[in-house]
């Protein structure tokens, strides 16, 4: 009785280890050639260290699709852009957010706000690429304005990731281009551990994610990507101390310069700002990250949405509950890519 007991528990285990390989196996295919299919947009970029290809088709993590204009910009489909215009135009700068990560672009909130100016007779342009920070937004717009490509306004979404980018990510080179630091990130096994299951498995992360949110819903460490490093300066006082201030401060620094070119322009500037899901769950109060560009916006006599407080109704509600509005709203995190919101968001004009 014994031997068959070990018997089974040998097989199920077996079983169990050729599931789990034949998991990583189909999830590494997929990538491969999904990779050699559609190949990545994503191209380096001298001046403003990386842009997207123009006039080119491309699929996404998702299904989503995406097409770029002449410019390099995500747009609806492959289209010539002019430098110049007749019409009044905006140009969107920001990150994965406003570049709409995840999503067909219709279903963006970049996509909805080109839509809605459309009817206005207002041409929309979205320069946003994923990884951008505040000093890849100056040089890229000095790029645009340097080389006639005309637009009236900008849209600028900053980013709750943009200081950790720039602390560990970005600097300038002598020339005054955007250039790659040399730093190692250290991180500790567990974040290691759940960045290398999240990339390499489709079902066997989904399968540890949901029995994780299961028995510790109220887990700072949940597999949602809550306390992603991005981000966490905005929620954690060692944190914030450890290279939040340092990435602020650079921010600043170069949303002043971005200022200063467009004043010089006479092109109008407005920012807007928005939570991630470690916002959302943390949320009891304004943040850091609200105080800081509300108070800039104010100092610069700039205009602010400031989409974070779209979320102020989780005051009241249990880190369950908040959870169950991040799913809602969210795609499915992990612990590599986090995503942004998909319902519409009134354009601020």
């Amino acid at each position: 009785m014994s031997v068959n007991k070990n018997f089974k528990i040998l097989s199920y285990l077996l079983i169990l280890i050729i599931l789990i390989l034949f998991d990583f196996l189909i999830t590494n295919i997929f990538i491969i050639s999904k990779n050699k299919l559609i190949g990545n947009l994503t191209i380096k970029h001298s001046i403003f260290h990386h842009t997207l290809k123009p006039n080119s088709e491309g699929g996404g993590f998702i299904n989503e699709k995406y097409y770029t204009n002449s410019l390099g910009f995500r747009d609806f489909s492959i289209r010539n852009i002019n430098n110049e215009t007749k019409k009044k135009r905006i140009l969107l700068m920001g990150d994965s957010a406003a570049m709409g990560l995840h999503s067909e672009y219709e279903n963006t909130f970049s996509g909805k706000i080109t839509k809605y100016f459309a009817k206005k007779n207002i041409n929309v342009i979205n320069g946003a690429v994923t990884s951008y920070s505040p000093i890849i937004y100056f040089t890229k717009i000095k790029y645009l304005i340097e080389n006639k490509i005309k637009f009236d306004e900008v849209f600028l979404f900053i980013d709750i990731s943009d200081p950790y980018d720039e602390v560990f990510r970005y600097k300038l080179n002598n020339k005054g281009n955007v250039i790659d630091k040399k730093i190692v990130i250290q991180k500790s096994f567990i974040i290691r551990l759940k960045e290398f299951i999240s990339k390499n498995f489709t079902f066997f992360f989904k399968i540890l994610n949901s029995v994780n949110d299961f028995f510790v819903p109220d887990a700072d460490n949940s597999m949602f990507a809550i306390d992603h490093q991005n981000a966490l300066w905005n929620n954690k006082k060692e944190a914030y101390n450890s290279y939040g201030k340092d990435g602020l401060n650079s921010n600043i620094f170069y949303l002043d310069k971005i200022k200063k070119l467009l004043d010089s322009k006479k092109i109008n500037m407005n920012i807007i700002i928005h939570p991630w899901p470690g916002t959302i769950y943390y949320y009891n109060k304004k943040t850091m990250y609200e105080l800081t560009w509300e108070n800039w916006a104010k100092d610069n006599n700039v205009k602010i949405f400031n989409a974070v407080s779209i979320f102020n109704f989780v005051n009241n509600m249990s880190k369950k509950e908040r959870l169950e509005v991040i799913n809602r709203y969210y795609h499915d995190l992990d612990t590599v890519s986090y995503t942004h919101l998909t319902l519409p968001t009134t354009p601020y004009v």
